[in-house]
């Protein structure tokens, strides 16, 4: 199974928490009861997570076009590389990707769809057409 990874990452970029630490506050009006002062706090708090690699496959994504390639999707299929706590996570985790970082240029696309997962250059073509034409819809 062909999986979402990065390997290249800048080292250079500040690290951020993408988990909050501290526990949320939620308050709820109880039921039956509608007057303005009367509310339940609820706490929501993590403590473990799980990460997940997902397989990639042809997508139907309306910003790629005939001149961007075909679009590319995560699929259904998927494997759990890691469980560990919130903090062990935000220890060990690499730096966020930018923007830039996450595009995948149309022959990076292709490449995967064709060569990884045995898609043909007729299905990449209706597929870019396809998005072409939802983009144009819109």
């Amino acid at each position: 199974m062909d999986v979402v990874k990065h390997s290249q990452v800048s080292s250079e970029m500040p690290k951020r928490s993408s988990l909050k630490k501290s526990s949320s506050t939620i308050a709820l009006r109880e039921k039956g009861n509608g007057s303005p002062g009367n509310f339940m706090k609820r706490n929501v708090s993590f403590n473990k997570i799980e990460i997940r690699e997902y397989s990639m496959t042809l997508g139907d994504h309306p910003d790629c076009s005939l001149k961007n390639g075909p679009p590319i999707s995560l699929g259904w299929e998927y494997h759990n590389s890691a469980h560990m706590g919130v903090e062990e996570y935000e220890e060990t985790r690499q730096p966020r990707r930018t923007k830039q970082e996450m595009v995948l240029s149309c022959y990076v696309r292709q490449t995967i769809l064709m060569n990884r997962d045995g898609f043909s250059q007729k299905e990449l073509k209706k597929a870019s057409t396809d998005a072409k034409k939802i983009r144009l819809q819109r």
